[in-house]
């Protein structure tokens, strides 16, 4: 039985259909939504956002410990007057 001849019930039951399945997928995109917002969010440790902050602040220590080396290695050339 098609919804043509189904008549006027049959395309409530169709708009019906639609509006439960729009709801469904809106309410799953919502949940999806969630779950990433958490993964990008701080929460003390365990989020993406967090893992990339520690990895941002151990590099911005190894730059830092990298001038140090450059500084000590330009001084040593400057006292025993190596060429570079």
């Amino acid at each position: 039985m098609t919804t043509a001849s189904w008549g006027f019930a049959g395309v409530v039951v169709a708009q019906l259909a639609t509006i439960v399945v729009v709801w469904i997928k809106t309410r799953a995109a919502a949940a999806s939504s969630a779950r990433t917002e958490q993964q990008v969010t701080p929460n003390h440790g365990s989020s993406m956002r967090d893992a990339i902050d520690r990895i941002e602040r151990r590099l911005d220590d190894v730059s830092a410990g990298l001038g140090t080396v450059h500084r000590r290695v330009d001084r040593l050339y400057e006292r025993w007057g190596g060429e570079r």
